[in-house]
């Protein structure tokens, strides 16, 4: 339950413009919320931390987060094209 409860705070942040809070909440939430007990609510979350991550230029958490998705759903969202845009620098932000 506390995974979810920050979860919910971060996106709060992120939807009011307050990145920083966000990935704060969103970084504590991590080793509280398990795929095998919470599959949806991983996802979810590792999913929104590298949305996040991306729009703070942090491409190297980016990846990683969306890694953690792909590694136990390959079709969740758009992780795989986001990741491919990081990794491929289709935009310029990939990170030699």
């Amino acid at each position: 339950m506390k995974g979810e409860a920050l979860l919910s705070l971060g996106k709060c942040f992120f939807y009011d413009g307050k990145p920083q809070l966000a990935i704060r909440q969103f970084e504590q939430a991590m080793p509280e919320v398990k795929f095998e007990t919470q599959p949806d609510l991983f996802k979810d979350l590792y999913h929104s931390a590298g949305k996040l991550y991306e729009e703070m230029k942090n491409f190297p958490a980016a990846e990683e987060a969306y890694q953690k998705v792909l590694e136990v759903d390959y079709n969740f969202r758009d992780t795989v094209a986001s990741l491919n845009k990081l990794q491929g620098g289709g935009d310029g932000a990939a990170s030699s």
